[in-house]
């Protein structure tokens, strides 16, 4: 379903990713691992295209979309949840929702919105508060709601237990291992986590100073070497 293949990516003069090579197949939940500063986050935002590619090619099935735009990769089906909690603030929770509605030229409907409320039940007692007046855990919800709606092929999601209180970081778990297990959606996680991603992974990828330098099965997590990698 995605395929990177040789992605540089920097900020400027500052090269961040040196020719990462990445797969992620259809339906299956694949999980980004790394100390802090690796780039982690750009290799999704360059993904998505909030960055631009310096070399290198990103493929959604079978389409090459390293030149498209960001919204253009979301009518295709690329669904992203940044790391920070981020919503519209001044706006409630419906109508955050609806702005992703919106966005989605005609993929989402209100089923989509249900379906994504139905994930997190205690979005839809909130949905007249302003999304600034909420938890971060709810707030994390909410965004990973907002992206749900677009009816993605496949969700992007960028550490999504950070900073957040231990009930909401298992709803959370709770909700992508539905996505995974029952909707079948392909998933690309960020996690720092060891445990969440031997729960969670079908494969992983860990990034080093901008290279892949170890990948596999969820198996190999329990490799010693892996959390050496891993470790501060």
């Amino acid at each position: 379903m995605l395929t990177v293949k040789g992605l540089d990516v920097a900020y400027g003069r500052a090269q961040v990713l040196f020719g990462v090579d990445l797969a992620a197949p259809a339906g299956a939940l694949v999980c980004v691992m790394g100390r802090n500063g690796v780039g982690k986050t750009t290799l999704l935002k360059a993904i998505t295209g909030v960055l631009p590619v310096r070399a290198g090619q990103i493929l959604f099935n079978g389409q090459d979309i390293t030149k498209l735009k960001t919204h253009q990769r979301v009518r295709l089906g690329l669904g992203y949840v940044p790391q920070g909690h981020e919503t519209f603030p001044q706006l409630t929770v419906w109508e955050n929702l609806q702005v992703a509605v919106e966005a989605a030229g005609g993929a989402a409907d209100r089923g989509a919105v249900d379906e994504a409320l139905d994930l997190f039940p205690a979005l839809p007692a909130l949905l007249r508060r302003r999304a600034g007046f909420l938890s971060g855990g709810q707030q994390q919800q909410l965004a990973i709601a907002r992206a749900l709606v677009t009816r993605p092929k496949m969700l992007l999601l960028d550490e999504p237990t950070e900073g957040i209180q231990p009930s909401i970081i298992l709803e959370i778990e709770e909700a992508v291992e539905r996505l995974h297990t029952q909707a079948g959606l392909a998933i690309l996680l960020v996690e720092q986590y060891l445990d969440l991603a031997l729960r969670l992974a079908d494969r992983f990828v860990i990034l080093d100073a901008g290279e892949v330098v170890r990948s596999g099965d969820r198996e190999e997590l329990r490799d010693s070497s892996v959390h050496q990698l891993l470790s501060v």
